[in-house]
């Protein structure tokens, strides 16, 4: 049996677009989730710019994701309201949905797909959920050399005197 128009919306607004939003926020929970491990590892390497970049162009996909899911929530809304209003204003679309496959006009409006979280600037120093700060750029090794030089002065001074 071949749907009609009215039948392809009510299935599109049902189920394939909610369908399809599901899917993005599941993807975009597993990147979220992703990125947040990369921004604490960027923080523990000392937040090399490279990495920083690469954050940055994940968090700009990750917003993608955000807005997408949104978008696909919107849409399956929109699509069942024309739907309704079509059947509202049309003779025949009220034919249509008396002859539309039983369980799919049984079918309730689709509950909106979870919208995932905002994420903080990824690209920013130190971790965006704040647990790891950013590790310091090493000293130069004049600096470091320095240093030792002056604890061993110290340890060989508090060892004499012990």
């Amino acid at each position: 049996m071949t749907e009609t128009n009215l039948e392809r919306m009510y299935r599109a607004g049902k189920v394939g677009i909610p369908d399809h939003a599901d899917l993005v926020s599941r993807v975009s929970a597993d990147f979220h989730a992703a990125l947040e491990v990369f921004d604490q590892q960027a923080a523990l390497a000392g937040d090399p710019s490279f990495l920083r970049t690469m954050l940055e162009i994940g968090g700009t996909t990750y917003g993608s994701f955000r807005s997408a899911v949104t978008t696909l929530n919107n849409c399956a809304t929109a699509v069942l309201l024309s739907a309704d209003h079509y059947v509202q204003t049309d003779d025949g679309a009220a034919t249509d949905l008396d002859e539309m496959d039983p369980t799919l006009a049984a079918l309730g409006a689709p509950v909106a797909a979870r919208v995932p979280p905002e994420l903080a600037d990824p690209g920013a120093p130190g971790s965006s959920d704040g647990t790891v700060g950013s590790t310091p750029t090493p000293d130069p090794a004049s600096v470091d050399a320095r240093q030792r030089e002056t604890n061993e002065e110290i340890s060989r001074y508090v060892n004499n005197r012990n």
